[in-house]
């Protein structure tokens, strides 16, 4: 139900070719941590409310944390009357 992720950097192979990363997706758990690591890989866009694509800043240090599926399944009891969480769409661009 938690996943945890580390981006590396891309990587050419012998014909050319580069790793690609993910389609636009949302996670089906309840969290996804993401590893900031150094060398400012900055791999992770997110869908803004108007359809662009956005990078997710590298911090060295930092973590990223995604609101998966089922969190934002689990959030709509909407216990104090306020927002639900979202499960963010987003995807990973490599090179």
């Amino acid at each position: 139900l938690i996943r945890l992720f580390r981006y590396l950097p891309c990587e050419v192979d012998e014909m050319g070719g580069k790793s690609l990363g993910s389609s636009p997706h949302t996670d089906w758990g309840l969290l996804t941590i993401i590893l900031q690591e150094a060398g400012g890989i900055t791999a992770l866009q997110y869908r803004d409310a108007k359809g662009n694509w956005r990078d997710v800043p590298s911090v060295l240090g930092t973590v990223v944390v995604n609101v998966g599926d089922m969190l934002e399944l689990l959030s709509n009891v909407n216990w104090n009357g306020g927002d639900t969480l979202k499960s963010p769409v987003h995807r990973v661009q490599h090179c």
